[in-house]
């Protein structure tokens, strides 16, 4: 069985930094939204990341007014070609289980 292709773990780091935020002023002062959707009770902001193995990814983070903006990853199908080269999944999944055995 072919392992699937996983994301980047620097996408993975900087939706956890985005998510360190507790002020939407903060956030946007040091990381610009690249598009907003708004609402009347809620704006959206989206950090688009990239496309692997046939979805794309994108960050987004939802500022209610008045609160701590919820970033959150986003994903969706898509027939674009891969924008970045991950080759595997960096550990085997049988290393869990040898872990798992030797603990015990």
């Amino acid at each position: 069985m072919p392992q699937r292709k996983t994301i980047p773990t620097e996408w993975v780091e900087r939706l956890e930094a985005l998510k360190a935020f507790k002020s939407a002023t903060e956030l946007s002062t040091v990381h610009p939204p690249q598009h907003e959707d708004r609402t009347p009770t809620m704006n959206i902001w989206h950090y688009p990341l990239g496309v692997v193995g046939g979805t794309f990814y994108a960050i987004h983070v939802a500022v209610p007014d008045g609160k701590a903006p919820m970033a959150y990853m986003y994903m969706q199908p898509s027939d674009l070609p891969d924008t970045v080269e991950v080759t595997s999944v960096a550990r085997p999944w049988w290393r869990f289980w040898e872990r798992r055995r030797s603990a015990t």
